[in-house]
């Protein structure tokens, strides 16, 4: 009787306030994940690895694309190939449902060599991904994505099919003992978690992850944002948040999709003024007028916040 009575508690339980059933892997899209690679650190291989691993429960391939043959990260590569047993073209018998290649793009002409990898490796994915309202998925090959992380962004999109694209934003990690100078690199980053964080529905894109409806994309580039990538410099993210601002095609950063970035323990004064100069470098680097005004403003705007953070430390130590 005990029994009875609690699985008719829970059954009006459920009435009440609606059962959650996860989409079965039926109902998800193909994914393909593009990823530009130079040379292989340390960490790389496991980093690799472990995207291989990403619980997405569909049709998902992750492309790798490098420069050129000679690039050390495609012996990597092939390496974490054999080791996982991901499907390969002309490979049968492998694992199925997660797929795994590298693409060699050639050197970079009228772009950053980042873009073109990126144009390279999403024109050679399959049609079909925009046929079945699939999603191309740009990463940084360094990103650490947690198992859940695809199949979060996918089904975030899937619940809103007015936005065009998903990305995340970094949490800069210093590892213990961290010289001066990453410290600043941190401190530099800190104003941006400010326009990532404050709605889910933005203007901004981070390169690092950035969940691309493939219609748009393929076949044939019917939305431009190649050609935009190809003739516009040398930011993939801010060329595509002008993209998306210019069309007005929404953007979501979704609450769960911080993703953990390792600062380099290390960094030498030389390194961070190198750094500094490339974050600067992207501002000034544009495809048409109105990504020179996004990329402008955005310039002002970070200098201006910057100083807000730091004028009050100096305010506090002129008082002490």
């Amino acid at each position: 009787m005990g029994g009875a009575v609690r699985r008719a508690a829970a059954s009006q339980a459920r009435l009440r306030c609606g059962s959650y059933t996860h989409p079965s892997p039926a109902v998800l899209p193909p994914v393909c994940a593009v990823m530009p690679v130079k040379g292989c650190r340390p960490h790389s291989l496991n980093n690799w690895k472990s995207l291989l691993d990403l619980q997405y429960g569909a049709d998902l391939e992750f492309v790798f694309v490098v420069e050129s043959r000679e690039d050390a990260a495609v012996s990597a590569l092939e390496e974490l190939l054999n080791q996982t047993g991901c499907e390969a073209p002309g490979a049968p018998g492998r694992k199925t449902g997660v797929k795994m290649r590298v693409v060699v793009a050639g050197l970079a002409q009228s772009c950053s060599q980042k873009a073109h990898n990126l144009c390279a490796g999403i024109e050679s994915c399959d049609p079909r991904v925009a046929r079945e309202q699939g999603y191309i998925l740009c990463l940084d090959d360094d990103v650490a994505l947690h198992p859940g992380s695809l199949r979060d962004l996918v089904e975030d999109l899937q619940r809103r099919p007015d936005v065009f694209m998903a990305t995340g934003y970094p949490y800069d990690v210093p590892p213990p003992g961290s010289s001066f100078a990453a410290y600043l690199a941190l401190a530099y980053h800190l104003p941006l978690l400010i326009a990532f964080s404050i709605a889910p529905d933005t203007a901004f894109v981070w390169g690092g992850c950035m969940l691309l409806r493939a219609d748009r994309l393929l076949p044939g580039d019917p939305g431009g944002l190649l050609r935009a990538w190809r003739n516009g410099g040398y930011s993939d993210d801010l060329i595509l948040a002008s993209y998306c601002t210019e069309r007005r095609l929404g953007i979501r950063v979704p609450p769960f999709a911080i993703f953990p970035q390792r600062l380099d323990a290390s960094m030498t004064w030389a390194a961070w003024l190198n750094y500094l100069h490339r974050q600067l470098f992207v501002l000034d680097t544009y495809t048409n007028e109105h990504n020179r005004k996004t990329n402008h403003t955005m310039m002002w705007l970070h200098s201006i916040l910057s100083w807000l953070l730091v004028l009050p430390s100096l305010a506090g130590k002129g008082g002490g």
